[in-house]
């Protein structure tokens, strides 16, 4: 019986197809080679590209029709230049991460169960020699599209891949790419651990929430060896983590505890970890933590709001003006584009949603065409609850910018050399899925045995930061997939790997 009836799966499922290695460090890991082909900046423009669907004829359609289609808006989105920043990012990290993880090494399980002994062993709060950590951290702003681009580039990989054969042997494997946790509200550690499990069963169909979560009498601390053990025995590639400000919501020291237990996964196991939050978690990124991080070769991007005179808002705005379905469609003069900044301040999530709603109230009233007094309207109608912030940022409000901390501007470099010169100290700021899909009685888990601040204001415009990335405007501008997967000896669920 392979591996794939052994399991239940929830996601799709791709089967392996092995590529030519690209670096000599890749050849003879099926983890990599498994995946696709790392795209070129024009293969993940086109492949992350994302617009509704639209034509000219729609605009004839009766208004309850059209304000219906427009509701496919949300589907919209623009790769900008960070987009394809952060792809390459991710591309580079999740094949690094695989390298010194092949399952046909010898002594791998043996490797393994050192690991998770390290683990076991570890004190969260203790000191980290700094690593090679392949991980990086998105910090930005709220509404600037963090979570829904990494979305869009998790999309482009599978998530679930099943090895059967490789190099003329049989090599019966699943291998999970990537999972996206949410940090739990509270920031608790026992949650984040619940979070996972639910996640992996969810996509596996695997029961490892009922035996560490539920039925399992394992202490946090436990489960935390768990979750590594569970990570490393099935191959996860990748873990992001968003809403990593929630962690300032946990009590006591739990937020240094759950930044310690990242950094450790990511140097002992090797699963790349990828933390994403606003402002409100830059206090926590400091002190251990950031020195920990400190060889990280991927970087860390910031994601401030957009300038008005920058190229890729420019863009977003002139492909985003191109959906119209009000009847007398009308050109983006400098007049609506100034307006649309002003409303939005460069926060790309409420000018796309701006658009579209002064859409549908041009199309309720029967007045059909768009006008710099609609949109002016209808940001101070439909967009109430986010008017404070842009107008804090619109009169650079620096006190009322302080208070929404989701919307300031992310300076590393001043709060770089305030963390530098403190003492290390332990946080005192800080900081879950679909159930387990039932499993046969052929599944198993792992055997237990430890043996076993820049601010913009519209008159004062400020050039686009520094990305080491050309613009679209300064380029000269199909989607490959496979897959994968596996368990550990003794489990029940057996990966083998046997001459055919």
């Amino acid at each position: 019986m392979g591996s794939s009836d052994r399991f239940t799966f929830q996601r799709p499922l791709w089967m392996a197809s092995y590529q030519t290695p690209m670096h000599p460090s890749y050849a003879g890991n099926p983890l990599i080679l498994a995946l696709p082909r790392a795209y070129t900046p024009e293969q993940a423009l086109h492949c992350l590209r994302l617009q509704p669907p639209y034509e000219e004829q729609w605009r004839l359609r009766p208004a309850t029709e059209r304000m219906e289609i427009l509701l496919n808006a949300a589907d919209f989105f623009q790769p900008l230049t960070q987009h394809l920043d952060l792809e390459q990012r991710f591309s580079r990290m999740l094949r690094r991460g695989y390298v010194g993880r092949n399952p046909l090494d010898h002594g791998y399980w043996a490797h393994t169960r050192e690991q998770c002994k390290a683990m076991s062993e570890f004190v969260p709060g203790t000191t980290h020699q700094a690593a090679c950590v392949q991980g990086f951290t998105l910090l930005g702003i709220s509404g600037i599209g963090k979570s829904r681009a990494l979305e869009r580039i998790l999309s482009l990989y599978p998530q679930v891949v099943l090895h059967e054969a490789f190099a003329e042997k049989r090599f019966t494997w699943v291998q999970l790419v990537w999972l996206k946790l949410d940090c739990p509200q509270n920031g608790s550690l026992k949650g984040l651990c619940q979070g996972f499990f639910e996640e992996v069963d969810a996509i596996l169909g695997t029961n490892y929430y009922a035996t560490y979560a539920v039925h399992g009498k394992a202490s946090t601390d436990q489960m935390l060896v768990f979750m590594a053990r569970v990570a490393r025995l099935h191959s996860v590639g990748t873990i992001v983590i968003d809403e990593l400000q929630n962690l300032r919501q946990a009590n006591g020291n739990m937020a240094e505890r759950v930044l310690n237990f990242f950094v450790q996964l990511d140097n002992t196991i090797g699963v790349p970890i990828i933390l994403v939050g606003t402002p409100k978690a830059l206090d926590l990124l400091a002190g251990e933590f950031r020195r920990a991080r400190r060889a990280v070769g991927q970087g860390d991007p910031i994601w401030n709001r957009m300038p008005e005179q920058d190229a890729d808002w420019q863009l977003l705005i002139d492909t985003l003006w191109g959906y119209q379905l009000v009847r007398e469609p009308c050109p983006l003069t400098p007049e609506l584009r100034h307006l649309l900044y002003e409303e939005s301040q460069g926060i790309t999530d409420i000018a796309i949603k701006l658009y579209f709603l002064a859409q549908m109230n041009a199309i309720f009233q029967g007045k059909d065409q768009m006008t710099a007094r609609l949109l002016h309207q209808t940001a101070q109608r439909d967009l109430q609850l986010v008017q404070p912030f842009v107008t804090a940022l619109r009169t650079n409000d620096q006190r009322a910018i302080r208070v929404y901390e989701d919307i300031r501007s992310i300076d590393l470099r001043a709060t770089s050399a305030v963390s530098l010169n403190a003492a290390p100290s332990a946080s005192s700021t800080t900081s879950p899925k679909a159930r387990a899909a039932p499993v046969s009685s052929e599944q198993s888990v792992p055997s237990e045995d430890p043996k076993a601040s820049q601010t913009h204001s519209p008159k004062k415009e400020t050039a686009a930061p520094e990305t080491g990335y050309a613009s679209f405007a300064e380029r000269g501008l199909t989607r490959p997939i496979t897959t994968m997967y596996a368990d550990e000896p003794g489990s029940g669920v057996e990966n083998s790997i046997h001459e055919i």
